[in-house]
């Protein structure tokens, strides 16, 4: 039995106690929301939150009562929990030094099983051992709760890894999703100061400031306050406590725009994405530019479950010219797992 199937049956098992049981949630905040969502839509009672923060105690999230740990201690030690904080690597010790088995806290356990050809498809698409390993590595950690994730962690720099990304002194540079402008910072240190352009795209008003702040001395840099899409159009926008996501319940708005609109008459050399689970859209906003021109490409593949296949077959169909890389950078959790093109 090969590591997917045996994560498809770890999983289903999860599930099926889950259903039975009912599920306890670990982590009381918006996150914590944004799962008790998902337990909904598969038909899973949720017992109760709990939380680390005591100051939570006996209060409500979602109309759920929030308890402390002290409760934990009298519950059955097989009973299912879901850590719905990102904290998951503190948490998972914390429940399994208490004696729990069953842990969950990755969205994956209800995807995996309805896409085992989809994964497999994807991993023979992978241009070496290294990001095979990583692949597969990744979706079993990622379906059993295992904290020691940080064995797969790339030494590079996430982005601009010099054993797959060889940056040229000409390069039009994509930052999308530019945050405080720490990639375009990289961008620069990576290539010397020796490029053409960069265009950068950010979203969120109050971050656009924090971005604009940082990056005004830097030559050659082109602004957009707008997020990467399949198209141009305003979209409610949500922070779910993980990150900021497009989001029909979203507290805010934010102007969207594809690259093929935008800049549809640059010969753009590069496009790294990092969007908040709007990769897809960001990608078929840029479809035209892709097959034209062939860009490099730094995806990341960790806000949706669905993104470590979707994602790579995609690519894969837009152009089978690309050679397909996985690399990991974090020591503590799934995030930051990007996919290179090249």
């Amino acid at each position: 039995m090969d590591v997917i199937k045996q994560c498809i049956e770890w999983s289903k098992n999860y599930i099926d106690i889950c259903k039975d049981r009912g599920v306890i949630l670990f982590g009381a905040s918006k996150g914590g929301l944004y799962i008790k969502k998902v337990m909904e839509r598969e038909n899973i009672n949720i017992k109760f939150f709990c939380d680390n923060d005591t100051a939570k105690t006996g209060k409500y999230i979602g109309n759920i009562e929030i308890v402390s740990t002290d409760a934990l201690l009298q519950a059955d030690k097989s009973s299912p929990i879901f850590i719905s904080s990102q904290y998951v690597k503190d948490i998972a010790n914390q429940l399994r030094a208490l004696g729990f088995i069953n842990i969950a806290a990755d969205g994956l356990i209800f995807k995996i099983s309805d896409n085992y050809d989809a994964i497999l498809n994807t991993s023979k698409l992978l241009e070496d051992e290294e990001s095979k390993k990583i692949y597969f590595g990744l979706i079993n950690k990622r379906c059993r709760c295992e904290t020691d994730i940080g064995v797969y962690k790339s030494g590079g720099i996430q982005y601009f890894d010099d054993e797959i990304i060889k940056l040229s002194e000409n390069e039009i540079f994509i930052d999308g999703g530019g945050y405080n402008g720490d990639t375009v910072t990289q961008f620069i240190k990576s290539s010397k100061g020796k490029y053409n352009k960069i265009y950068c795209f950010e979203p969120n008003p109050g971050i656009y400031k924090w971005l604009t702040d940082n990056t005004r001395e830097i030559k050659n840099l082109t602004l957009y306050e707008k997020g990467l899409y399949s198209r141009s159009e305003r979209l409610r926008f949500s922070d779910n406590g993980w990150g900021s996501s497009i989001n029909e319940e979203g507290e805010m708005t934010v102007d969207t725009v594809a690259l093929d609109q935008i800049l549809a008459d640059e010969k753009i050399t590069y496009i790294k994405l990092d969007v908040e689970g709007g990769e897809l859209e960001g990608l078929k906003g840029a479809e035209n530019i892709i097959k034209k021109h062939k860009p490099k490409l730094a995806v990341c593949v960790y806000h949706k479950p669905e993104d470590l296949w979707v994602l790579p077959l995609y690519i894969n169909k837009l152009s089978a010219e690309y050679k397909l890389y996985i690399r990991h950078y974090s020591g503590d959790n799934h995030f930051e797992t990007v996919l290179y093109c090249v």
